[in-house]
């Protein structure tokens, strides 16, 4: 036979207010600002966490999770690189 737990009856004092209290446990609110950071995680494909968690799946997959910027460097960058930092190819 089951019965409930008793922390779960002392929520309140009838079955649908019990209920109700049971269920808004497990509906707390996130601020705009984690979900701001889960949407970029998704969106970037990027693991959401701490330092150490994060370091640790770079351990785990042999790849760095930084964030870097999408494309090609701008062309400023290129030509703030001297001729030294260039490749060349000769034909």
């Amino acid at each position: 036979m089951l019965t409930p737990h008793a922390v779960y009856s002392s929520l309140a004092a009838n079955e649908a207010d019990r209920l109700a209290n049971y269920r808004s446990l497990f509906r707390p609110e996130l601020d705009t600002d984690a979900i701001s950071d889960i949407r970029m995680a998704l969106d970037q494909g990027q693991p959401l966490g701490d330092a150490r968690f994060v370091d640790s799946i770079e351990r785990a997959t042999g790849q760095r999770r930084e964030i870097r910027p999408r494309g090609r460097p701008r062309k400023a960058m290129l030509e703030e690189a001297g001729p030294q930092d260039q490749m060349s190819l000769d034909v």
